[in-house]
């Protein structure tokens, strides 16, 4: 009876220990489980945060097109780029100058990733530029906002003024058939120093522009009066182009443009 007994209350024993164990094993588990730290995954996708992004970035598109700015709130809320294009002639990029460049990290530095910004250069007069297809070209970058140097200076003594005007307009008729939201903007060439005929193609590009509902970045207002020893001082020695003074001007003006302080 007695070894009967002892075996009983062994056996108890080790049911009460096994048991025990087992829950003590559990507590620690649960314990364990409570005290990892989970990874939290931002929701950049949140209205609130869309709303702040977009609240910060707008207010530097105030000189923008309307439509501009529409889109670049919608490419804010989707998380893409907002795409600008520098088109034109060597004059915008060359071994002296890179308008895309000079632009660059005031962009980055402002906009971040929200924009990008590159650019694209032909070596031919407005004619030549249409009979290449370089209009498809352009168009086929789907871009957002296309900021095109008129290639006055290369269709001097080449295209009349008015083939000048209506090639443009061909141009830009093309971007926006690939794009219909798309701000085709117009730019000038540089200046030349003491040109004679130049500036009144420029003068009749800014008429153009303004008559056909085109925004113009009129730049060339940054420059002193022709015939200025100011205005001298934003040319080479030479006074066949700009100086890095006179790039700048045209950069400040472009910078002022695109974000609006």
């Amino acid at each position: 009876m007695k070894v009967f007994l002892t075996s009983f209350l062994a056996l108890i024993c080790f049911a009460v220990l096994i048991f025990g164990n087992v829950s003590w094993n559990e507590k620690i588990e649960d314990a364990s489980a409570d005290n990892i730290t989970k990874p939290r995954t931002a929701d950049l996708s949140s209205s609130g945060q869309v709303e702040k992004q977009t609240s910060d970035l707008v207010k530097f598109i105030s000189n923008w097109p309307e439509e501009s700015a529409e889109v670049f709130k919608e490419r804010l809320k989707d998380d893409k780029p907002f795409k600008i294009v520098l088109a034109g002639s060597s004059e915008i990029e060359n071994d002296t100058f890179s308008l895309e460049k000079a632009l660059q990290e005031n962009i980055m530095e402002t906009y971040g990733n929200a924009i990008e910004l590159s650019s694209i250069t032909f070596d031919v007069t407005s004619t030549e530029f249409l009979e290449e297809g370089h209009e498809q070209e352009i168009a086929d970058l789907n871009a957002d906002m296309i900021i095109f140097e008129s290639l006055t200076l290369k269709d001097n003594g080449e295209v009349i003024i008015e083939d000048s005007h209506e090639n443009i307009s061909t141009i830009m008729q093309a971007t926006e058939a690939a794009n219909p939201n798309i701000s085709f903007i117009v730019q000038p060439p540089p200046p030349l120093f003491e040109a004679n005929f130049y500036p009144r193609q420029v003068e009749e590009l800014k008429k153009y522009a303004e008559q056909s509902g085109i925004v113009y970045l009129d730049y060339w207002n940054s420059f002193p009066e022709e015939g200025t020893a100011e205005r001298a001082s934003y040319f080479t020695k030479s006074r066949d182009s700009l100086n890095a003074e006179g790039y700048a001007l045209w950069t400040d003006y472009l910078l002022n443009y695109l974000i609006s302080q």
